[in-house]
């Protein structure tokens, strides 16, 4: 899903078997409905389901390749807008407290059609940034504004690693998330766009 919230274009994930593969299937891209473009193809499928933005799908290995090749084709002949990044508010570091975003477990369940909220938080000073994952590819911030501590993840943005200065300020984009850890809880973001000090 990372994968495919980055790319903002559907991203497809099979496991092959000996004869059957089981696929997995994301999307973020408004103007691309998921379930409809692998139901245009039901004829090569044993089973799927799902709704525009995730699905499940499992066909015969013999039909894989076929499936790639249509769903290629198929997405070639849609235009796809530029899409708008959502933000639901703007926080001050004040609110930014792990009893407020708790709160917000009172608008789940997430998912189609009820979003994970995003926030803008701004002028919030870098800590130390450092890179995180198997292949080094996302990046962790500690971050500060005042008396308020915040960790933030960027998933896919290793990229951006070199342009992100200890002790910079940046504007950030972000879900937040809480994290469990050895019984405690802290507050996390999942940070949505690039940190703003960076080139797009």
């Amino acid at each position: 899903s990372d994968i495919a919230e980055e790319l903002k274009k559907p991203t497809f994930l099979f496991v092959k078997g000996k004869t059957e593969s089981v696929g997995s299937a994301r999307n973020y891209n408004e103007d691309i409905n998921l379930a409809k473009l692998i139901g245009d193809f039901d004829n090569l499928l044993i089973k799927y389901g799902g709704h525009a933005k995730a699905a499940g799908l499992t066909l015969l290995n013999k039909n894989l390749n076929l499936l790639k090749e249509k769903i290629a084709s198929k997405l070639k002949g849609i235009k796809i807008r530029n899409q708008q990044l959502r933000i639901d508010g703007e926080l001050n570091e004040e609110l930014f407290h792990i009893k407020n975003f708790k709160k917000l477990s009172s608008l789940e369940p997430f998912g189609e059609g009820n979003p994970i909220p995003t926030f803008i938080l701004r002028g919030i000073q870098v800590g130390d940034v450092r890179l995180i994952g198997q292949d080094k590819n996302h990046i962790l911030l500690e971050l500060s504004k005042g008396d308020y501590f915040l960790r933030a993840v960027g998933f896919g943005w290793g990229k951006y690693f070199q342009y992100i200065n200890i002790g910079s300020c940046l504007d950030i984009v972000y879900e937040p998330m809480i994290d469990f850890w050895n019984g405690s809880e802290k507050l996390t973001s999942k940070i949505e766009i690039p940190p703003t000090s960076a080139p797009k």
